[in-house]
């Protein structure tokens, strides 16, 4: 029988999935999970590693994509880095764009996609939120994902796009205005509170690799054991700087002093996870989504994808903790 209420009560489902780095695996846990519930998705807005998780998704390349990370080891990942000497960003982000082409192609455009996808960055210059709907799908990642200090910013036109949590980390008005009825947001942002710092480096300037002035020494930057890089080619250049990003990433304590400090990516990850949870705070009190899903992974650094197993059981476990929420709120009114 051709039932009317459900032809004009049908709402449509749109997915806002936030900003946080290495956390942002968890999207693809959450995707799964509101697949495996029957709760259809008709649109998606992404920030940062959120453009990321959207467009992998529009593409149908995410299970393949989720799988591969799964079996990435620490040389697969650091070899996506394509380091550069600290001017707007340590890192050149040609590599990631690459690594990314191998399931979004070059040719894909935001406008073709069979739903609809918008992506967040920020500009540089005038602070303001920028939203691609159309236009390529790599670029528009690429300008989401330039996370500040670490990669280097996106020149479009007279623009200069970095990271889009920088200004809208948890894009729901985004999702709103693309016309959504019901929204699930995924904020990888619910706390900054950290219950354990793992503290990579001790207050000591000269055993980080650098001089008592600051500057890099890169002769002292080599790991224990490991010869000092002789910087008269590319080459070697790129394996030095590349050695210098594994004393970055090694976890380990001094045994000289019981003070300890961050990193230079542990400072600049948690200054940029309290940022960006101060926006959503904000955010969340201006536009409070349909259903709000939460995975803590208030542990996991911003550029540790090596942890994918936790960061997608933790989504999953996320999920299931909105569940009945998802069911009474979003499948029986679609």
């Amino acid at each position: 029988m051709f039932n009317l209420f459900k032809l004009f009560g049908a709402k449509k489902v749109g997915v806002a999935l936030g900003s946080g780095g290495a956390k942002g695996i968890a999207h693809i846990a959450v995707l799964e999970y509101l697949s495996s519930m029957g709760i259809p998705i008709h649109m998606l807005a992404g920030s940062s590693i959120g453009s990321v998780i959207s467009a992998l998704y529009a593409c149908g390349s995410l299970t393949r994509f989720r799988n591969d990370l799964l079996a990435m080891k620490k040389s697969d990942m650091i070899s996506l880095f394509d380091p550069v000497f600290p001017k707007s960003g340590f890192i050149e982000g040609d590599r990631f764009i690459e690594f990314l082409s191998r399931y979004v192609p070059t040719t894909a455009r935001l406008e073709d996609f069979s739903i609809p996808v918008n992506i967040v960055a920020t500009e540089f210059f005038t602070g303001k939120t920028v939203v691609f709907d159309s236009g390529p799908v790599l670029d528009a990642v690429r300008a989401s994902v330039s996370i500040p200090g670490v990669l280097i910013p996106v020149r479009r036109g007279q623009s200069l796009l970095v990271d889009g949590g920088v200004t809208n980390p948890l894009p729901i008005d985004v999702v709103e205005h693309m016309g959504a009825d019901l929204t699930i947001a995924v904020n990888l942002h619910p706390t900054v509170v950290k219950t354990k710092f793992e503290l990579l480096r001790n207050n000591s300037v000269n055993d980080a690799g650098g001089t008592e002035t600051g500057r890099m020494n890169i002769k002292q930057a080599a790991p224990d054991n490991e010869p000092a890089a002789d910087l008269s080619s590319d080459g070697e250049k790129d394996r030095g700087i590349m050695r210098y990003f594994d004393k970055w990433f090694r976890t380990r304590e001094s045994e000289k002093t019981e003070e300890k400090f961050p990193t230079i990516f542990e400072v600049i990850g948690q200054s940029i996870d309290i940022m960006e949870y101060m926006i959503t705070e904000m955010t969340l009190q201006r536009h409070r989504p349909t259903v709000l899903i939460e995975p803590n992974l208030i542990e996991m650094k911003t550029l540790d994808f090596l942890q994918a197993r936790s960061a997608l059981d933790e989504g999953t476990r996320a999920c299931e903790r909105q569940g009945k929420a998802l069911l009474r709120k979003i499948k029986r009114r679609v």
